[in-house]
């Protein structure tokens, strides 16, 4: 069987760098944000089982309002201040694995397009360690309406693509 290989999708989290690096930072914020994060994990746990939204986020932020007894308003505020805007800083500090974007440069230079994939938006991660210019397409799996491992996620991003 001979299968010629077109492009090659990364997710960032775990992938192109260690998690426990994430962790150890953001420890003390989750313990400030507790109950909203024991919340956000219930609901992210419904949304990985969910089929593609057309609105992810309005989604999201009603299925957190009933775990949390607020108005779907004050859930989109707090998920936008915590989550999207909140965990920003904690990246900037993150380093990726060795020799990734050595990695990138050398697949995009054997003619293969690149993707990265993450469950939350990309654009939290800045340029990802100078990857973002490298590739096709970086997208965040939420604005595809699905979260990983939503096959959905994967042909969107085949899409963007082209493969």
């Amino acid at each position: 069987m001979n299968i010629k290989i077109k492009a090659v999708a990364f997710d960032i989290d775990g992938t192109l760098y260690a998690n426990w690096r994430l962790y150890v930072r953001v420890l003390p914020y989750f313990f400030r944000h507790l109950s909203f994060f024991l919340q956000y994990k219930k609901v992210r746990r419904i949304l990985h089982r969910t089929a593609p939204l057309s609105d992810f986020y309005e989604y999201q932020a009603r299925l957190l309002s009933e775990k949390m007894n607020i108005s779907v308003e004050e859930a989109h505020s707090k998920i936008d201040t915590i989550i999207y805007k909140g965990l920003v800083k904690f990246f900037k500090k993150i380093k990726p694995f060795p020799y990734i974007k050595e990695t990138f440069e050398a697949f995009q230079n054997a003619g293969l397009k690149l993707a990265i994939l993450s469950d939350f938006p990309p654009e939290q991660k800045g340029d990802v360690w100078g990857l973002a210019p490298l590739c096709t397409t970086v997208l965040g799996s939420e604005a595809c309406g699905a979260l990983k491992p939503s096959k959905y996620v994967f042909w969107t991003s085949c899409k963007r693509i082209r493969c």
